[in-house]
């Protein structure tokens, strides 16, 4: 297929052309493009070749992400990709938005006078970092977080310390709807160092794909 380049947007020249994954950047469209790749829907634009007029059949593929409850098996462990690394802006905005105002989280001179050698990274920033971590392998397709057990810090985080995270399936069972049934993980975060920083359990509620 020939494209032919207008501004920052790559646009077939062949009429009835499809789109498919990858062959345009994203940001591109204008807001009525995307609104009719979201719609499925064939849309017109202007092509910029003397004017013509171009119609284009935008082909939508629909990618699932998550697991759903039978997908998972007990034992199984999950290692999560990516990983982050928190700085000190991620840790003083945080603290700031949440009005924490303990104040190894944001004074070096204080948390020295504790024995620190600086700034302290906020624990529920670790929490929700190691957390987010583990969503899109847990509970994408979830109902309900149905909280927190066990929780544990186990050690300290810095500003500069890169966390990932790992998650065990340790149990499933159904419950009184067809459709839906309760997971329990255990996801442990590390540092950089492959300490463990972070511990918990979390039961989950969880979509069936056949109920």
């Amino acid at each position: 297929m020939e494209f032919h380049k207008r501004g920052f947007a790559f646009l077939p020249r062949t009429p009835g052309a499809v789109f498919r994954r990858g062959t345009a950047r994203a940001g591109v469209f204008s807001a009525d493009v995307s609104a009719a790749v979201a719609a499925g829907s064939p849309h017109d634009y202007n092509s910029g070749i003397k004017g013509a007029r171009r119609r284009i059949t935008m082909a939508v593929r629909r990618i699932e992400h998550g697991h759903y409850y039978e997908d998972f098996v007990v034992g199984h462990v999950f290692k999560h990709h990516w990983g982050r690394t928190i700085t000190e802006g991620d840790n003083s905005l945080f603290s700031s938005v949440t009005m924490n105002f303990n104040p190894i989280y944001f004074n070096r001179e204080y948390a020295k006078t504790l024995g620190y050698p600086g700034v302290v990274v906020n624990h529920m920033l670790v929490l929700n970092v190691v957390f987010g971590l583990s969503v899109e392998d847990l509970s994408e397709r979830a109902i309900a977080h149905l909280g927190y057990e066990k929780l544990k810090f186990l050690a300290t985080v810095y500003p500069g310390d890169t966390l990932t995270a790992q998650s065990e399936v340790l149990s499933k069972r159904e419950t009184s709807r067809p459709d839906r049934g309760v997971v329990k993980f255990r996801t442990t975060g590390f540092n950089q160092k492959g300490e463990k920083v972070l511990e918990y359990e979390r039961p989950v509620l969880i979509r069936k794909r056949n109920p």
